[in-house]
């Protein structure tokens, strides 16, 4: 993961032709996975996807999940 003040860049390992969500949620222990776009079709090996809204609320969780 990338992160400057202004976005957060996730990178995952990936199979090409799949597609992946990204999902996010502000804390640890109940909070709600939030999808981070609309999910990304991925062409090669290794994807990303760059939140520009990471927030300022302090801890921002990522996890990415292939989609069926």
């Amino acid at each position: 993961m990338v992160i400057s003040s202004e976005s957060a860049t996730v990178l995952w390992a990936s199979v090409p032709g799949q597609r992946y969500q990204v999902k996010y949620r502000q804390g640890y222990e109940g909070q709600e996975w939030l999808d981070v776009g609309t999910g990304v079709v991925t062409t090669g090996t290794t994807s990303q996807l760059q939140d520009d809204e990471p927030g300022d609320e302090g801890r921002r969780l990522y996890r990415v999940i292939l989609v069926d």
